[in-house]
């Protein structure tokens, strides 16, 4: 039953250190009572807590009762006061059991802003800067989020650098609302200089001054040497990137940047177990700066019980464009999945291109060399492709999305180079959304069309794709419920003029369609839920109107939250089961679904 259970999570170490007798006991939610329940500040309030007491059981001082009660209160006082709850109660018990505080928190009403203002030596030309308005809750993080939309509101229209901004809030008690000021210091309208580089060892000065992106005489914004130091980054050449800000005689702002470089070599290795490819491992070795650009290069080898491959990939940032990232992928594998042998080479050269914060283009160009044996059968396959995408992204946590969109187009032109170049087309569109309801729950959708286009207009036939290109379905990132790439279209029999002779041809899907829901639930810090319905569909042409093509999975999941992202746990039960699923099948991996 297990047969299908995809641990994508090669190693999991958990350490378990037993406390001191003397550190103070770790927070938890059961030690909070908070009235009405808010889930996030509730979070926040354990949070806060647990900061304190893993800071005093740093120090080895343990500190008496009433010292420890009269810290932490202040702790949630101030918190819940920042969230806009001025009137709040905090009263404090002593669990004589466990040796812990106990808090009980009365909110009272959430304070309103009644007026935001502006006030200093600077005046905006509209009201674009504007993020709060009257009516808003008095809540401290929405009060810097408007302070830092300000700062880039002046940024963008402006070349000040000295820029000063801070606020005053005047409380209200009897009416609970408040008066936000905003108040704004500038002066010294200046220009950037030549950026310098500390540190930077073998790495090429004039390739990082092109990845920052600062040009002499550019308008100086503290935004810009932010972005440089991401840029810089981004090369995977440095742990430690460090500005320094001068003047120098001109008044030109001088940008130094203090670096601290990685080691140039890594090796890695791992091992683990999927359901699709079996027991296996990987070892790896990557150089980060080949020749002083930050040009990479990465060795690969993964063996799995059905499939193994060798791979040496070749990475150039800043290629022509400080926004481009050029990739070279080499590939050999042997795989032999659900009775499908091949051998494959593959060599891509792909541009991706970063033209804004949310839009991302890729375009390549590339060889594949493919055997494959079916029916005890070998064929043969050289094609040149031509693959290009464009993404959207507005999510801000990959691992864990709690609210965006991400769209995604693509297309792949392959020709067939041993029948006259003959094209087959390869097609994605893809939407991804992402809306949380409230604090606590988030409905998340994706929808997916893939397109395998051949035929007359094109001048190709079924002969001239190979049978891994077919589209299939099923698995933890299609259709959960069933095995992995087992939702096939079923062979037709091809009647011929001799009665007694049937001949029978893979009747290969060239359209699939895939939709998934998801309602995620976060119980606490830790532990979260997930229902699914996964419905998706395999066709020869584009057509809705038959119901059989279309299979539906269920489920349930559970979420544990890390650190780094959730590991994800979901059982699914295939609706429309046939002789060869399973009656259910469990998927374990780590980030969400989607």
């Amino acid at each position: 039953m297990m047969k299908y259970l995809n641990i994508t999570l090669v190693l999991v170490l958990l350490s378990l250190n037993s406390a001191d007798a003397g550190d103070l006991r770790s927070a938890s939610r059961g030690d909070i009572s908070l009235k009405p329940y808010r889930f996030e500040l509730k979070s926040e309030l354990v949070r806060a807590v647990e900061d304190y007491r893993k800071a005093v059981n740093q120090t080895n001082i343990e500190p008496s009762r009433d010292r420890q009660i009269r810290a932490e209160k202040t702790r949630l006082e101030q918190l819940v006061k920042s969230r806009g709850y001025y009137q709040a109660t905090v009263d404090s018990a002593w669990d004589e059991i466990k040796s812990t505080p106990l808090y009980q928190i009365i909110l009272g009403p959430q304070f309103e802003i009644n007026k935001l203002s502006l006030s200093g030596n600077f005046a905006p030309e509209d009201d674009s800067w504007r993020v709060l308005t009257t009516g808003d809750a008095l809540n401290a993080a929405l009060v810097l989020s408007q302070q830092a939309k300000l700062r880039q509101y002046i940024e963008a229209h402006n070349c000040f650098y000295n820029l000063v901004i801070d606020h005053r809030v005047t409380l209200n008690e009897v009416e609970r609302s408040g008066d936000v000021d905003f108040q704004v210091s500038v002066s010294d309208p200046a220009v950037l200089g030549r950026v310098k580089f500390e540190g930077a060892a073998s790495v090429d000065e004039e390739f990082l001054w092109r990845v920052t992106g600062i040009r002499d005489n550019d308008c100086y914004r503290r935004s810009v040497i932010d972005g440089a130091v991401i840029s810089l980054f981004d090369t995977g050449l440095f742990s430690q990137v460090r500005p320094v800000l001068s003047r120098n005689e001109a008044g030109q702002v001088i940008v130094t940047f203090g670096l601290e470089k990685r080691k140039d070599r890594t090796l890695r290795a791992s091992a683990g177990w999927k359901s699709e490819q079996g027991l296996g491992g990987s070892v790896g070795w990557q150089h980060r700066d080949l020749f002083g650009k930050a040009q990479s290069l990465a060795l690969g080898l993964a063996l799995q019980s059905s499939e193994q491959t060798a791979s040496a990939n070749i990475v150039v940032p800043s290629f022509l464009d400080r926004r481009n990232r050029l990739n070279w992928d080499n590939e050999i594998s042997h795989a032999d999945v659900l009775g499908i042998e091949s051998i494959g080479y593959s060599s891509i050269a792909r541009l991706a291109r970063k033209a804004s914060v949310q839009d991302y283009y890729e375009y390549g160009l590339g060889v594949k060399q493919l055997d494959e044996r079916t029916n005890g059968q070998w064929d043969s396959y050289r094609q040149v492709r031509l693959p290009l995408k464009y993404r959207y992204d507005s999510v801000q946590d990959p691992f864990n999305p709690g609210s965006g969109l991400r769209t995604s187009f693509g297309i792949e032109p392959v020709w067939d180079v041993d029948e006259n170049f003959t094209p087959f087309v390869l097609s994605g569109v893809g939407l991804q959304y992402f809306r949380s309801l409230d604090s606590r729950v988030t409905l998340a959708s994706r929808l997916r069309w893939d397109s395998l286009w051949y035929g007359d207009g094109l001048g190709s036939t079924q002969n001239n794709i190979p049978e891994s290109e077919w589209l299939t379905a099923g698995g933890s990132t299609s259709i959960r419920g069933y095995g992995y790439q087992s939702i096939q279209l079923a062979q037709k029999e091809i009647s011929s003029a001799n009665p007694a002779e049937v001949a029978t041809e893979l009747s290969g899907a060239t359209q699939r369609w895939l939709m998934v829901n998801e309602l995620r639930l976060r119980v606490n810090d830790s532990w979260g839920g997930v229902a699914f319905w996964d419905v998706g569909a395999l066709a020869e042409g584009v057509s809705f109107d038959a119901p059989e093509q279309w299979y539906h999975g269920i489920g349930l999941g559970v979420r544990y939250f890390t650190r780094f992202a959730p590991i994800r746990i979901d059982v699914a039960l295939p609706l429309k089961r046939r002789a060869s699923d399973d009656g259910f099948q469990v998927y374990v991996s780590l980030g969400q679904a989607f």
